[in-house]
C-alpha cells in the first residue's frame, strides 16, 4: 500500500506556476469518470479511474492573449493525473508501491460542493486542460493582488518579467 505525502505551497507559488487563472462555475454532469485499462485482465489489474471536472469559464484573471477560454465549457484534469496513472500502473503491473510527495495549495474552497471557483490552470497539452489548484471566490482580491504585486512569503519581493525593478 502506498501513502501520499502533501507539501504545502503558497498562493504566490500557485500564481507564478499558473499559465491561466480563470473564474469558473460547475456544470452538470460535473464529474466525468473514465476507466482506463492497463491490462487485458481487468480482474487482476483494475483499470485506472481518470477524473475530469466540467466547468463553464465565466471570466479570467490572467490568460494568454488570443486564446481565450471565457464562455467555453471545459473538462479539466488534476495536474497530478499523469503521476497518478503511472503510480497505478507501477503498483498493479510491477508491484512497486511509491509514496509521492505532492505540492498542495490549502484552500477553504470545496471542489465537490462549491458552485464557483478560481481555477489555476497549469498547462494545456494535447487538448487536455490540467489545473494546479483552485480557490474560493472569497479569496479573489488576494489573488488579484498577487497577480499585480507578486510577493514571495519566503523571500524578497518577486519581479515579474514584464515589470522593471524599482529603485
Amino acid at each position: 500500500m502506498t501513502q501520499v505525502f502533501y507539501r504545502g505551497i503558497s498562493l504566490h507559488q500557485v500564481v507564478l506556476s499558473a499559465e491561466r487563472i480563470l473564474l469558473v462555475k460547475r456544470v452538470e454532469p460535473y464529474i466525468n469518470l473514465e476507466k482506463v485499462p492497463i491490462h487485458e485482465d481487468t480482474e487482476k489489474y483494475p483499470p485506472f479511474t481518470r477524473i475530469r471536472y466540467r466547468f463553464q469559464v465565466t471570466g479570467k484573471l490572467r490568460e494568454p492573449s488570443g486564446d481565450s477560454l471565457v464562455g467555453k465549457t471545459v473538462l479539466v484534469l488534476p495536474w497530478t493525473d499523469g503521476m497518478d496513472f503511472g503510480g497505478h500502473k507501477s503498483y498493479y503491473l510491477d508491484g512497486i508501491g511509491e509514496s509521492p510527495i505532492i505540492d498542495r495549495y490549502e484552500t477553504k474552497a470545496n471542489l465537490e460542493k462549491d458552485p464557483e471557483f478560481i481555477l489555476f490552470i497549469s498547462i494545456i497539452e494535447n487538448g487536455e486542460v490540467y489545473f494546479r489548484a483552485y480557490d474560493s471566490m472569497d479569496n479573489i482580491e488576494a489573488v488579484r493582488e498577487e497577480i499585480r504585486n507578486p510577493k514571495d512569503p519566503d523571500g524578497p519581493v518577486a519581479v515579474r518579467a514584464d515589470r522593471k525593478p524599482q529603485g
